[in-house]
């Protein structure tokens, strides 16, 4: 079986995308159209591919631009001073909290990525698709915060692509020892197994 996760709020009605493998931020526009061109006939039209955004090597550099919560209204690439929304007057203070944590953030990207693991990822993906929620009421990609806190998403459930966890209770998880006493000694099929230890 096959199991989605998306790495983005989707809203009733609204369309759900699937990614062939080429993502925005790190491949131009003509290159994505191209190749999928090539490998799979069609001519994509995401988001990203009509307003051609850039790599994020290009809009990481920059800082990215405040949206009110409420109204979407544009604040501004700082709020440190701003209280409230100037257009439906949305007190914002809050907004400083999540502001402080998206900054350790990018300090420690590098290290939140490398410390995922089995171990990890689930608890990373809820404390991560949480912050994900938050920041995009915030911003409008493309933009820094939200890409890297949807590589961690990935990385985190990419880790998990090939893992389950067996949780087993005391009784289920008891071993059944191998006894050779019930077997025939004359038996000559098993004498070839001889030299195999005892397998449960």
């Amino acid at each position: 079986y096959c199991c989605v996760r998306a790495i983005r709020t989707i809203f009733p009605n609204e369309k759900v995308y699937d990614n062939y493998g080429l993502f925005y931020h790190t491949e131009g526009r003509e290159e994505r159209k191209q190749r999928l061109n090539l490998q799979y006939f069609f001519d994509c039209t995401c988001t990203a591919c009509k307003h051609d955004w850039p790599l994020y090597r290009d809009f990481a550099r920059s800082p990215s631009k405040y949206h009110c919560p409420g109204c979407k209204a544009l604040l501004g690439s700082s709020i440190e001073k701003i209280k409230k929304c100037s257009k439906c007057k949305k007190d914002l203070k809050g907004m400083g909290k999540l502001v402080n944590h998206l900054k350790k953030i990018n300090i420690d990207y590098r290290k939140i990525m490398d410390e995922i693991s089995e171990e990890t990822a689930e608890k990373y993906i809820k404390t991560y698709s949480v912050l994900l929620s938050e920041i995009e009421k915030i911003f409008q990609p493309p933009c820094r915060e939200i890409t890297e806190v949807q590589q961690i998403l990935l990385q985190s459930c990419a880790v998990l692509g090939n893992h389950s966890v067996l949780r087993l209770t005391p009784q289920e998880s008891q071993i059944a020892v191998f006894n050779q006493d019930g077997m025939s000694s004359g038996d000559e099929e098993d004498s070839d197994d001889d030299d195999i230890p005892g397998l449960i």
